[in-house]
């Protein structure tokens, strides 16, 4: 059920339905809290991160993001949900203008999703090209996203999933 309410929430999100998608992220997690589950807890707050962000409600998503990433880390999970909430953190810092901050947490989700085979793995190396790019070093920013779609392709995503990312991001 858990995931069902996950599944949903995604699909309300990309229809731009918000107050659906809302709706939908909370009885998952409600779910998931009735069941003890950190690591699905966990798994919908990154949706409900990318839910609040949004809805213009950065300051929530970036509570949100270090208090899943507490409770993953407390009870000792690793894995793609960990890496997604530190590639979050990332974006949330850049976002902030705090590029060093980062810089650090990109790296450390990108060393995290590329451990377990993650197809965030884009999300990451497209978060440091921006901002490399940022410091002038677009050559550097070139390198970070053949890296990425070399990585895809290592992981078989289809083609369809990351070529308009990179087009953009190069751009």
């Amino acid at each position: 059920h858990v995931l069902c309410c996950q599944a949903l929430s995604q699909q309300a999100m990309a229809e731009h339905d918000l107050n659906t998608a809302q709706h939908y992220s909370q009885e998952g997690l409600k779910l998931a809290r009735e069941q003890g589950s950190v690591l699905f807890e966990a798994l919908l707050s990154v949706d409900r991160v990318h839910l609040l962000g949004m809805l213009g409600e950065n300051e929530r998503a970036a509570e949100l993001i270090e208090q899943s990433l507490q409770h993953l880390q407390g009870a000792g999970l690793q894995g793609p949900v960990l890496a997604r909430l530190l590639l979050l953190r990332g974006s949330q810092l850049a976002g902030q203008g705090q590029a060093q901050a980062a810089e650090v947490a990109f790296a450390a989700g990108l060393r995290e999703a590329e451990a377990c085979e993650d197809a965030y793995v884009l999300f990451g190396y497209q978060g440091l090209a921006e901002l490399v790019a940022e410091r002038g070093d677009l050559e550097k920013a070139q390198l970070l996203l053949r890296k990425a779609e070399r990585q895809m392709q290592w992981q078989r995503v289809p083609e369809v999933r990351y070529r308009g990312v990179l087009q953009l991001a190069a751009s």
